[in-house]
């Protein structure tokens, strides 16, 4: 932003997951789903910065990982793709209207985990 302004594109969010539960972040075009899945995912500009706490644990009893504080290389290797994911629209990878969301995510998984 032209001057240094700073600029919170999401506030206030909370949720909490126990085991084997999904979460989807489904909203409106520019209220910040994608801005969340990035800070994260560490996906965000370098410029960007966040505040607060994101604990993911990998199963009970595991010491949890502080995501917004994680270095990339525990992000690459132990969160995306494994523990969370980001499917992110664009003309070319979108989901297709003509199948449920569920389906394709289920497609997805099974592709990963062949199950």
């Amino acid at each position: 932003m032209p001057g240094g302004a700073d600029i919170a594109a999401v506030n206030d969010v909370s949720f909490n997951l126990s085991a084997g539960e999904c979460l989807a972040l489904v909203g409106e075009s520019g209220c910040g789903k994608s801005v969340l899945a990035g800070a994260l995912l560490g996906l965000l500009p370098g410029n960007a910065r966040t505040r607060g706490s994101a604990l993911l644990s990998s199963e009970p009893g595991a010491v949890p990982i502080d995501l917004p504080a994680a270095d990339e290389r525990t992000l690459a290797r132990t969160v995306r793709g494994r523990l969370l994911g980001l499917v992110p629209q664009s003309p070319a990878g979108h989901l297709t209207p003509v199948r449920t969301v569920r389906s394709q995510l289920r497609e997805t998984i099974r592709a990963l985990h062949g199950t």
